[in-house]
């Protein structure tokens, strides 16, 4: 069954697709309006467990998709909780672990250990209420937090270390948080599980910021910038 083009794709839904009688599922990171294409993050299987466990690529790789290969879709809210986001996944076919990145498939869930997913119901943010506006990812309308297509808001750029603005201990505080991202990147946990299921969960966050980091500054005809390669050297 082929998705018509009348739905509406979003970051952060969730979709199964058939290519080339191979099923992919994942979440949309992003829509193409050139190509009419859907952008999807997908899962891939692991050897964890019996090969029971899928995960995220760990790369920055996404698969552009046509519409037509699309056979389940699951609108998921901007600002979702994480019940929400589970159910969200079992519909897909998933359950999904508490790190959020490892996953089983419901079929194998009474055979497979994961993290727990830990749904807060007393959150301190539960008296703000969400604004209706999409392009606020469910943050409130209290001037804290802009919108993305706000005139003020530009895409991500890296800090200046060469600003002469900036004061010694300013700059100093820019050079120390590159070389921390650069350090990071080049980390590779070894016999020790919990760190290297913090490496993981941090890189799959960092991989989503990155597709839509790049995709707002082409957005606006900016060159794509490598999020994990932030400038070091100051210019002599």
């Amino acid at each position: 069954m082929s998705i018509t083009s009348d739905i509406v794709y979003k970051t952060g839904d969730l979709v199964a697709c058939v290519i080339n009688q191979n099923a992919k599922f994942g979440e949309i990171v992003g829509v193409d309006l050139v190509t009419n294409k859907v952008e999807v993050s997908c899962l891939k299987r692991t050897t964890l467990q019996n090969h029971t466990i899928w995960q995220f690529e760990e790369s920055d790789e996404w698969i552009a998709v046509n519409k037509e290969t699309i056979v389940k879709h699951v609108a998921v809210p901007t600002g979702a909780d994480g019940a929400t986001v589970a159910a969200a996944w079992r519909e897909i076919g998933f359950v999904a672990g508490g790190d959020g990145m490892s996953f089983c498939l419901t079929t194998d869930s009474h055979t497979t250990t994961l993290p727990i997913l830990e749904c807060d119901a007393d959150s301190s943010d539960d008296d703000e209420e969400a604004s209706v506006n999409p392009n606020m990812h469910g943050y409130a309308d209290d001037g804290f937090v802009v919108a993305d297509n706000d005139p003020s808001c530009e895409p991500f750029s890296f800090a200046d270390i060469d600003d002469p603005n900036l004061d010694e201990e300013a700059r100093k505080f820019i050079e120390e948080t590159h070389k921390a991202v650069h350090d990071f990147d080049k980390w590779e946990p070894t016999d020790d599980k919990q760190a290297e299921g913090i490496k993981a969960y941090i890189s799959n966050a960092d991989r989503k910021a990155c597709i839509q980091t790049d995709n707002a500054r082409l957005a606006q005809g900016k060159a794509s910038i490598r999020l994990t390669k932030p400038p070091l050297k100051r210019k002599r």
